[in-house]
């Protein structure tokens, strides 16, 4: 019986051995657990002495079509601004492309209430499925952090689409690039990205909408937490930052962690970072920054109109969560370990 057995056995082994996706799994865990030594400083690029290649061509089909990326954590009031430019005219706004439903391949999604007035995320995607043969499900929660010199063909192609087939300047939202910005300004150079940010203690009383946490709570191995990918996000960046190791923390100071790191990767790499409070109580005056730093046309009739948009939620809810002082004690104890971590950079 088991003579019967074992063929198909071996057969199955040696399909899954030779299969793409486990070789890349094995990559990556390998990769994880020894690290990869960078190139030698003196490693340079030189050109094909035989043939003369000019990659110009890329860059001039992406800058022609002017696109602008806008990155900024889960909850931040991405959204809030991802509609004002989906209701300005002459943009194509495209809706979190990394995100796991993959808005391609259909339009009937559910809209989260808080959302308010979109009525869809995905009708600026319809007719382009075929970027299913270049959208990966990992990109949610694996290599969160991408350097310069990081590889991936897929995403390019996928992001490189986009643009391409926007009918008007495109506008991508994200909520999974703020770890992955030093890639995307080496392969996308010359694409403006436009950063928000929001006050992180009422951003986390919103992450905390499917999954309240007591200020006493700790995190354990068994927990499976709906806070925005807070745990899943901190289990891959772990690797770089150790600090993010959720393990017997709070999942504040995790999502405390998150938002520091990404505040100084936005800083670093964006054109323009705009406060998600500022939008919304300074709406006309922050909506003629935004238009005049990236050269998008309007009048007054349309900040006007964008401003019957507005319709900003409640400040200061944390204080309903946990005292001041307990926020300070947290953060402070973040900030401790950051400036000791990048001071050894």
């Amino acid at each position: 019986m088991f003579k019967f057995l074992k063929y198909p056995f071996y057969s199955l082994v040696s399909y899954v051995l030779k299969s793409r996706f486990f070789r890349s799994e094995i990559w990556y865990a390998i990769s994880d657990f020894f690290g990869i030594s960078p190139l030698p400083s003196s490693l340079k690029y030189y050109s094909n002495p035989y043939y003369n290649y000019d990659f110009t061509s890329f860059r001039e089909l992406i800058l022609k079509k002017k696109p602008l990326f806008i990155t900024g954590r889960f909850r931040s009031g991405s959204t809030f601004l991802w509609l004002i430019f989906r209701n300005t005219p002459g943009i194509t706004a495209y809706y979190e492309p990394l995100n796991e439903n993959r808005w391609f391949l259909s339009n009937k999604f559910r809209v989260d209430p808080t959302h308010r007035g979109v009525n869809d995320y995905s009708s600026e995607y319809q007719g382009l499925d075929y970027l299913n043969k270049f959208f990966q499900q990992s990109w949610t929660y694996r290599k969160l952090y991408m350097t310069e010199k990081d590889y991936d063909a897929n995403l390019f192609h996928y992001l490189f689409s986009l643009i391409l087939a926007s009918p008007s300047r495109p506008v991508l939202q994200f909520n999974r690039i703020d770890f992955r910005l030093p890639w995307i300004k080496a392969n996308f150079p010359g694409v403006p990205i436009l950063h928000i940010i929001r006050n992180p203690r009422d951003q986390w009383i919103s992450v905390m909408r499917d999954s309240y946490v007591p200020p006493d709570f700790i995190i354990e191995s068994s927990d499976n937490l709906s806070l925005f990918y807070t745990i899943p996000w901190a289990q891959d960046l772990k690797k770089v930052f150790p600090f993010l190791e959720p393990i017997g923390q709070h999942p504040y100071k995790i999502h405390y962690f998150l938002w520091r790191l990404s505040y100084i990767f936005g800083v670093t790499y964006s054109d323009y970072t705009i406060k998600y409070e500022h939008l919304c109580s300074n709406f006309e005056e922050e909506v003629r920054k935004i238009f005049d730093c990236f050269r998008i046309p309007y009048d007054d009739s349309l900040v006007k109109e964008l401003s019957l948009l507005n319709k900003p939620p409640s400040l200061n809810k944390w204080h309903s969560y946990a005292s001041p002082e307990w926020f300070s004690s947290i953060e402070s104890e973040c900030e401790r370990i950051l400036f000791s971590f990048f001071k050894k950079q």
